[in-house]
């Protein structure tokens, strides 16, 4: 009942409120389909890369590198909090807040992600070097990498 009243009261801004008790076994799944999403994160580090190094224009892997990373931060705010969220804004947020260190780089890639951003490649490259390599370094440790994705495999050059 609560729930679909805030369905209801929010349905301009999400699909559904959903709300159930819990147990902390219950988010065992949580870490897999974490992995699941974002598990690839390392491959698109390579692909971001890559694209910057041939010359491709940097807004648009500015904006798929931050919307890609901060999903991944909300997996990690997920296992964190021992909730699920994908909201990628709030996450980046709350992981500014459990990790201090990282929030100029979250607020540089939350404010690449709902438009095309023009920023220049060296800014693009230090975010993806500085932001993004934590995040992965993050995910990696407490959610795990997809089996063929190894930190070597990605490391900068």
């Amino acid at each position: 009942m609560i729930g679909a009243d805030l369905s209801t009261r929010f349905a301009e801004t999400c699909r559904g409120v959903e709300i159930s008790s819990t147990e902390g076994g219950d988010f065992a799944g949580d870490r897999r389909a974490a992995r699941g999403f974002n598990g690839d994160l390392g491959r698109h580090i390579i692909r971001w890369r890559h694209a910057l190094d041939s010359g491709e224009d940097p807004g648009p892997v500015a904006q798929l590198m931050a919307r890609k990373s901060l999903l991944a931060v909300a997996g990690l705010v997920s296992i964190h909090d021992r909730t699920w969220t994908t909201d990628r804004e709030t996450s980046a947020d709350r992981w500014g807040d459990i990790a201090p260190e990282h929030q100029t780089g979250l607020t540089r890639l939350k404010s690449w992600t709902s438009t095309t951003p023009d920023p220049p490649t060296e800014k693009v490259r230090e975010v993806l070097d500085g932001a993004v390599e934590t995040i992965l370094s993050a995910f990696s440790e407490l959610i795990g990498l997809w089996p063929d994705t190894t930190r070597d495999s990605i490391a900068p050059q």
